[in-house]
């Protein structure tokens, strides 16, 4: 254990001085030139003083000396602290928004994002369009032949035949419009209805938030009684 010397420690040292013999003023001075004393120099100094100096008055006046225990550290230390809490705060925030969304790409264009439906889509326009060539196309020529095969007593000419043809070809061509239409109008129509569908199954309460509703209820209820 060591204490701390201070200023007025070593005037009062000067003052035992009074009471020591030479060698005796010699360990005081060495003491007396010291930051800290420890429990030898206490004693050396009570060796060398007769017992009638005032010791009491020296001791009692020491403050004991309590090293600094905290802790510093380096500044490469605390660098690399700082660089593993931010990778820690980076993680536990991945976790987080991949337990709330996994689908989310959070700023990334994903390019082959639904590329089945879209490809789906792709594939039914294009069967669409060659169903409406292929079909108005059969029209035609069966308007235009067909009549040949059919009444070939008649000689129609070839502009007769022709004018047949595209009579065909345009209700063919009238009724594939209409079928693309009707077809659009109820894939529009179920998209509005499964959006609404979606739209009020996220305004309904779960189990748990309606329990946790009819909690708060009953505790307000409790509450306005007591209080009334």
């Amino acid at each position: 254990m060591e204490w701390i010397l201070t200023k007025d420690d070593r005037k009062r040292l000067q003052v035992l001085e009074k009471y020591a013999v030479n060698e005796a003023k010699d360990v005081l001075n060495k003491v007396a030139a010291k930051k800290y004393i420890s429990l030898d120099d206490i004693k050396a100094i009570k060796g060398c003083l007769p017992g009638d100096a005032p010791l009491a008055a020296f001791y009692t006046r020491l403050t004991p000396y309590r090293e600094d225990t905290t802790y510093h550290a380096s500044p490469e230390f605390r660098a690399k602290t700082e660089a593993l809490r931010k990778k820690q705060e980076n993680m536990v925030y991945k976790k987080i928004i991949q337990s709330v969304d996994p689908t989310q790409n959070y700023g990334k264009v994903d390019l082959m994002e639904n590329f089945g439906a879209e490809l789906k889509v792709v594939n039914r326009q294009l069967m669409s369009i060659f169903n409406v060539v292929l079909t108005v196309v059969c029209a035609f020529f069966f308007g235009f032949s067909g009549v040949q095969f059919a009444y070939p007593h008649l000689h129609l000419d070839l502009a007769t035949r022709f004018l047949i043809g595209l009579a065909g070809e345009f209700v063919q061509w009238y009724g594939n419009i209409c079928k693309i239409v009707d077809g659009s109008v109820g894939a529009i129509m179920q998209y509005e209805i499964t959006k609404a569908k979606a739209i009020e199954s996220s305004h309904q309460k779960s189990p748990q938030e309606k329990a946790g509703t009819s909690l708060v209820e009953i505790r307000n209820i409790r509450n306005s009684r007591s209080t009334d």
